[in-house]
């Protein structure tokens, strides 16, 4: 799970780099009849590409925080549930040879 979510991560800073430096105008008309320069627009399809790659990114990013953080979560838990386990077994078995412990 660990894995899965640093790979997700990383495929989000990607897409939102990507994202960031999409460029988003157009050419628009020739320019002046005279060799005037040719103006640029911003393309409202192109935008929308823009703001689709960021929000992947930003959710891919948020959806790897969280399995990475789930991840270390279970593995505290797996690590203290072992310690228990354990604990319990030498206890068990001091108080079957008739010495118990606190």
């Amino acid at each position: 799970m660990r894995n899965v979510g640093l790979g997700l991560i990383a495929v989000g800073v990607l897409l939102l780099l990507v994202g960031l430096f999409t460029d988003t105008t157009v050419t628009a008309g020739a320019g002046d009849v005279l060799g005037g320069e040719l103006s640029r627009v911003h393309n409202m399809g192109l935008l929308a590409k823009r703001e689709l790659l960021l929000g992947l990114g930003e959710h891919s990013m948020l959806l790897g925080v969280l399995l990475v953080g789930f991840a270390k979560v279970a593995a505290a838990v797996d690590s203290g549930a072992a310690l228990t386990e354990r604990r319990l077994l030498e206890v068990a078995d001091q108080v079957k040879r008739g010495q118990p412990k606190s």
